[in-house]
């Protein structure tokens, strides 16, 4: 009976509380151990009247520091505690968490995959040049509806 009982307090502490080595996000985004994250702005009137909602110290006391705004943190643990994930974290000398997803969602954690990409833009207009271009020689676009296509395109990067 007293192994049962072990066993038995071992498996609901573990089901409450128990760390991860990454975690995938309500927005999908996917972040592990040792990633580095950026904290946000907190919400509130203006920035000294803000606090954030879901970035804590460790201790669960708001924080009004607006010091920690665009710093930037390596995750150290990724807990979930009663369904709720949060990203723990040091800086300044103190110890912090985030619940992670209310977090991103409040824009209190910045999502790093949200910055505009011009890399990418700029395949992509030269993949739909190269696709226009193989049309137009393969007889499909005249040289006239070739060159509409490509100001097309051209114009898309301003």
């Amino acid at each position: 009976m007293k192994n049962f009982r072990i066993t038995f307090l071992i498996l609901f502490i573990t089901s409450i509380c128990y760390a991860q080595t990454e975690y995938k996000t309500t927005q999908g985004l996917i972040f592990k151990v040792g990633d580095t994250i950026q904290i946000g702005q907190p919400m509130g009137i203006s920035l000294s009247v803000g606090h954030w909602k879901a970035v804590f110290t460790k201790k669960g006391r708001e924080i009004t520091n607006n010091n920690l705004i665009n710093k930037k943190v390596v995750v150290n643990k990724i807990e979930n505690m009663d369904g709720i994930t949060r990203f723990h974290f040091r800086i300044f000398s103190s110890d912090f968490y985030a619940n992670i997803d209310e977090a991103l969602a409040k824009g209190e954690i910045i999502n790093p995959y949200n910055k505009p990409n011009n890399s990418t833009n700029e395949l992509d207009k030269y993949d739909k040049l190269k696709k226009a271009k193989e049309l137009f020689d393969s007889g499909v676009l005249t040289k006239e509806e070739f060159e509409i296509e490509k100001k097309k395109i051209l114009a898309l990067e301003k």
